[in-house]
């Protein structure tokens, strides 16, 4: 090894490890300040839909299904009903994710997981700042770090990701793990890099939020640009070795996630949405979940949501703002 072979080990190690520690010191600072804005009930008590923690419950009791009709205090809103039965509908990542938590304090009902889940709020922007930094080395962006930096404390605070940080209720929490897991998979897919960790990240995208399904052209597009296969050589057999690697991560979980949702509602594609007992399940039942139906109220709330002005000030409404204004 030359002594110039030498100084570009050092300093890319250097480089390296001064990146982690802005990531880490920027996840502690976001979490910091997601933590100050946490109503103060969500400290001290569950919310009233701890969804997920009802789910890792029942698990731990042997069950797929809630052992008993949903509690009081979530208003049943949002949960699915089957063949008799009462289940959470919404995809179980977070729900194992916060499993843990729930055999050690005992019940769903004495755990505060809008506490718990705080500290996975700041997962995204860290992610999301260390996709930006493998993008700028790789010369594929002209920021500096200090952009890149800038750019991720944005996200963090500067967008309706922080609103959706310090709910802590099961909607919201899908945002933030769904985030968590998709940022760190496009970080894992840049150059292809790290096919199986990138693998992972997307299947627990997808059990979490089923559309970011879509995210997977992404890693296609990585890897067959930094490892375009030639007919023979070292290069083909690299290049099949990462595709093996992300689709076996994948896949694996792809399975799990169907034979879950099978043994529920004996549907590997279903996972419960369509069995919600909501006041528009007639809806449900006549035009399904997607359909043309609903763009244009939709296409309302995506384009036309602005805040209005009554006695109580400016108010915002249970949809939310346009996004070009947000």
């Amino acid at each position: 090894m030359t002594a110039a072979t030498t100084a570009r080990t050092r300093e890319s190690t250097s480089d390296r490890a001064r990146r982690w520690r802005i990531a880490v010191l920027l996840y502690l600072a976001l979490t910091a300040a997601y933590a100050s804005m946490l109503p103060t009930e969500r400290w001290r008590t569950h919310t009233p839909y701890n969804h997920y923690a009802l789910q890792a419950e029942a698990w731990l009791d042997g069950h797929l299904a809630l052992a008993a009709p949903p509690p009081a205090y979530a208003g049943n809103n949002d949960f699915a009903r089957y063949r008799g039965r009462h289940f959470i509908s919404f995809p179980p990542v977070p729900a194992a994710l916060i499993l843990p938590a729930v055999a050690m304090t005992g019940s769903a009902a004495a755990l505060a997981d809008g506490r718990y889940f705080l500290w996975f709020s700041a997962l995204a922007p860290m992610w999301l700042f260390l996709t930006l930094e493998a993008l700028r080395r790789d010369g594929r962006v002209s920021f500096d770090q200090r952009t890149t930096l800038l750019l991720a404390a944005t996200f963090g605070l500067g967008t309706v990701y922080w609103f959706s940080a310090v709910q802590g209720t099961v909607w919201f929490v899908g945002h933030v793990v769904g985030a968590a897991a998709l940022c760190g998979y496009l970080w894992a897919s840049v150059g292809a890099r790290f096919p199986a960790l990138a693998g992972l990240m997307l299947a627990l995208a997808v059990g979490t939020r089923p559309s970011l399904s879509l995210a997977l052209p992404f890693f296609v597009h990585e890897l067959w640009r930094s490892n375009n296969p030639q007919p023979h050589g070292s290069n083909k057999t690299r290049w099949l070795r990462k595709a093996w690697s992300f689709a076996l991560v994948l896949g694996a979980m792809a399975v799990v996630l169907m034979v879950h949702n099978w043994l529920r509602f004996a549907d590997p594609c279903e996972f419960g949405h369509r069995y919600l007992t909501v006041v528009w399940r007639g809806r449900i039942d006549r035009w399904g979940l997607f359909s043309p139906h609903y763009l244009g109220r939709n296409l309302a709330v995506m384009l036309t949501g602005l805040p209005f002005v009554t006695d109580r000030g400016v108010q915002i409404n249970g949809h939310g703002l346009a996004l070009w204004l947000t």
